[in-house]
């Protein structure tokens, strides 16, 4: 194991077995409401010519996930048990040749989605509460793209937005952005679309 492994592992709270079997469950019941939707028939609101899969508003993503109990208030607490596993399996990784390390990639991926779901791209100014209405209007910005066939269904969530990707970017305290284009001009409706 390395230092910065072994250092982490350190900092890292412990996580219970109890949180490890919430989050399992949680992951099943999310599974199952995936199998669910997707058995339901395409309609044609729900095409896109060109595109082979079905596209939904953003919030669709959102109810997924909280039907599966996944909800905003606990995102922090759900990616600190998958870093947890992560951290876990990468110990036994090194301890056994990396039999481990492929397992916990779909687990990381997951916690992707978790982080962009949920993600603070729509806290403005620091300080300032955010209340769920205003919370749900990231997932506006966002397009849910469900491709099927028999074996899975894959999902893919695609921002729209270049001002609520600025303002994530803006939030991470990022002070200077080059930004290239032939769009630039003219100056105002640039910055008006960039959110700045």
């Amino acid at each position: 194991m390395n230092d910065e492994t072994k250092r982490l592992m350190k900092e890292k709270p412990k996580v219970s077995q109890q949180d490890v079997a919430i989050l399992l469950e949680r992951l099943m019941v999310l599974e199952e409401k995936l199998d669910e939707f997707g058995k339901e028939d395409s309609t044609f609101e729900n095409k896109v010519y060109g595109l082979d899969g079905d596209v939904f508003e953003g919030e669709k993503m959102v109810k997924l996930l909280e039907s599966a109990e996944f909800i905003r208030t606990q995102r922090d607490a759900v990616l600190n048990i998958i870093d947890s596993i992560g951290l876990f399996l990468a110990e036994q990784a090194n301890k056994n040749s990396d039999f481990f390390a492929e397992k916990g990639t779909k687990l990381s991926d997951f916690a992707t989605l978790i982080s962009r779901v949920f993600a603070d791209s729509f806290e403005v100014a620091a300080g300032r509460t955010i209340d769920k209405t205003s919370a749900n209007e990231a997932s506006k910005k966002f397009l849910l793209y469900v491709e099927k066939n028999d074996e899975n269904i894959k999902l893919k969530y695609w921002c729209f937005s270049a001002s609520l990707a600025m303002k994530l970017i803006s939030s991470r305290g990022i002070r200077s952005i080059i930004v290239t284009s032939g769009t630039l001009a003219p100056l105002p409706a640039f910055l008006a679309s960039m959110g700045m």
